[in-house]
C-alpha cells in the first residue's frame, strides 16, 4: 500500500486520485491532502475516508511550511494536482523533503525547470510525470525501469480543443470555450486547451522532463484523444501509449510507479476506433507562434508565457477581456520581455510578478 498526500485535492485532478484511492483501498491510503477556496468540502471527504492531515492552502504558503506538514503525513509519495504557478512551492517542498514527487503541476517545470530538475537530482528524489502526455512519454521511453532511452523525437498529442477547425475566433464566449470535447477538467486549464497554451506549457514542461530540444518536440492535433503522445527513436520505429481519456491512468501509474497494477480502468475499444492526426494551425492559434519565440530562447520566456498567460485566460473567464485579446497579450508581453537567465528561484519569483503586472495594465487598457 503506498501512503499518499495529495496537494490540490479539491482540483479536478485531485479529485479523480481521491476516486481511485477510494475504489482501490489495498493499494493507496491517502495520509494527507489539501485544497483552498473548496477546504470545507476537503474537510468533509477527509472526514469520510479518514485522511488525519488537511491543509488549508488559503494561509501564507511557505515552502517551509509545506515541508512541515509533509514531514506530520509520512507519505511514500507526494501528488502535486495544485493549480497554476502557485505549485511551484509544493513542488520544491516535496523535493526538499526527498520524496517522489507524482507531478500534475505543468508550471512548476515551466517556470522553473532548470532549478526543478536540479534539486531532483540533488536529492534523489524523482518526478514521475501526471499529465497524460508527459505519462505516455516516460512510459514509452522507461521501459527496463533504469534509464531514459535515448531518443529521435516526440510527438505530443493535442485534442485540439473546442475549436479544432475552426478560423474565426472573435465571437467564442467562456462558455463556449469550456466545452471541452473529449476531458472534464478545472475552468483554467480547459480554456488553456481551447487557446491551445495548455500545449504550450506541455511543450515547455517535456523539453525539461526528458531533456528535449525544442526540435526534438512536436505538436500533433488527434481529436480523439486516445494516443496520449508518441516517441520516435533513431530507426524511425515510433511507440505510442494509447488509453481511453482518464486521468486515473497516468495517477495510477505514476502512485505505483515502477509497478503496474489492476485499478479497474477501462480499455479502448479497437473496433470502435478510428484515429487520425492533423498538423495544428498556427495562425488561429497564435499561442504557437509564442512559444516558437519562447522556445527558442527559453531562459526567463517560460516564466513570462506562464504568468501572462495565467492573467490574461482568467481575465477572459471572468467575462473582461475577449478570446482573441488572450493571444495579443501574449504576444505584446512576451516580445517586449528582455531576455534574460533566470538566476535564483527569487528572481523567477520577481519575473513572475513583473510579467503579471504587465498583462494587468494590457487587460484594464481602455
Amino acid at each position: 500500500m503506498k501512503k499518499v498526500i495529495i496537494f490540490g485535492a479539491s482540483g479536478s485532478v485531485g479529485r479523480s486520485a481521491i476516486e481511485l484511492a477510494k475504489a482501490n483501498p489495498a493499494q493507496f491510503k491517502i495520509v494527507g491532502a489539501s485544497a483552498g477556496s473548496r477546504f470545507k468540502g476537503l474537510k468533509k471527504t477527509a472526514a469520510e475516508l479518514n485522511i488525519k492531515h488537511v491543509l488549508d492552502t488559503r494561509g501564507e504558503m511557505t515552502t517551509e511550511v509545506i515541508t512541515s506538514f509533509i514531514a506530520q503525513c509520512e507519505p511514500d509519495i507526494v501528488l502535486n494536482a495544485v493549480s497554476g504557478f502557485a505549485g511551484l512551492r509544493f513542488t520544491l517542498a516535496t523535493l526538499e523533503s526527498n520524496l517522489p514527487l507524482a507531478l500534475a503541476n505543468k508550471e512548476s517545470l515551466v517556470a522553473a525547470g532548470d532549478f526543478v530538475m536540479a534539486l531532483s537530482q540533488e536529492r534523489r528524489a524523482p518526478i514521475i510525470p501526471v499529465d497524460s502526455e508527459h505519462s505516455a512519454i516516460w512510459q514509452c521511453l522507461i521501459n527496463d525501469r533504469t534509464e531514459i532511452k535515448p531518443f529521435h523525437k516526440i510527438y505530443l498529442t493535442c485534442s485540439g480543443g473546442p475549436f479544432f477547425g475552426q478560423t474565426d475566433l472573435s465571437t467564442v464566449t467562456p462558455h463556449q470555450a469550456l466545452e471541452h470535447p473529449n476531458w472534464d477538467m478545472g475552468a483554467g486549464i480547459t480554456i488553456d486547451s481551447a487557446t491551445l497554451a495548455n500545449k504550450c506549457l506541455e511543450f515547455f514542461e517535456a523539453m525539461h522532463l526528458f531533456e528535449a530540444t525544442k526540435d526534438q518536440v512536436e505538436i500533433v492535433i488527434h481529436p480523439q484523444s486516445v494516443v496520449h503522445s508518441m516517441v520516435q527513436f533513431a530507426d524511425s520505429s515510433i511507440i505510442a501509449q494509447l488509453s481511453p481519456p482518464s486521468m486515473q491512468l497516468p495517477i495510477a501509474y505514476a502512485l505505483n510507479y515502477p509497478e503496474r497494477s489492476e485499478c479497474g480502468l477501462p480499455s479502448p475499444d479497437f473496433s470502435a476506433l478510428d484515429l487520425n492526426f492533423r498538423t495544428p494551425d498556427k495562425s488561429t492559434f497564435r499561442t504557437l507562434q509564442v512559444l516558437e519565440h519562447c522556445a527558442a530562447h527559453m531562459q526567463n520566456l517560460p516564466t513570462v508565457f506562464n504568468a501572462v498567460n495565467e492573467e490574461a485566460r482568467n481575465a477572459f473567464i471572468r467575462g473582461e477581456i475577449s478570446f482573441l485579446r488572450i493571444f495579443e497579450i501574449l504576444e505584446a508581453v512576451t516580445s517586449q520581455t528582455r531576455v534574460k537567465p533566470l538566476e535564483s528561484l527569487e528572481h523567477i519569483y520577481e519575473v513572475d510578478q513583473s510579467a503579471r503586472a504587465m498583462a494587468k495594465s494590457l487587460i484594464h487598457k481602455p
